[in-house]
Parts: structure tokens; sequence; C-alpha cells
């Protein structure tokens, strides 16, 4: 997957870049978004509105795992949707 290895760091691609790959986005009262395919709390959108840098925690055949706000976070290398979300960069 992109390379990104186990201590690499990402940045995730904006909403606004992420949003057309969806069919539906539906933003609930509580501010979480629920896709046709796809789930996004508010924890997630407020990184993807961001330029911060995630750890990768995790990387293998699988697919990628982020810290992102103390919480672990799975990326499916076989979700092509989710492979465009990460963006590695230097630390």
């Amino acid at each position: 997957m992109m390379n990104i290895r186990n201590g690499d760091y990402v940045t995730l691609k904006s909403i606004e870049e992420v949003k057309p790959l969806y069919k539906f986005w539906d933003v609930a009262n509580d501010g979480n978004v629920t896709t046709d395919t796809d789930y996004f709390s508010t924890n997630m959108l407020d990184a993807m509105g961001t330029s911060n840098k995630y750890k990768v925690l995790e990387a293998n055949q699988d697919g990628v795992w982020v810290d992102i706000k103390g919480k672990m976070w799975g990326f499916d290398e076989m979700c092509i949707k989710d492979v465009y979300r990460l963006t590695k960069v230097n630390k």
C-alpha cells in the first residue's frame, strides 16, 4: 500500500477531496457522517480537516493502522476509498 510502513507518517485527504467518492453523504445532528459505504465520526472528520501528520502504528498486507487522537484507525488496503484517503509524508 503506497509503500507505507510501520513508523511512517501520513496525512489524510480533505473532506472536499473525499466526499465526491461517495454516492451520498448524510450529516447527522451529532456531526457524524454516513455514506453509502462508510461511516465517519466527528474525530475522523476533524482529522480530515487538518494538515496534521499521523504516525502509522502498523502496516501489513491487510491495511494500515494510524494513531489519530489516541485511537487506532484502520484503512483497508483492498478498499480504494481507504487507500486514497492517506498520503505518506516526511516527519
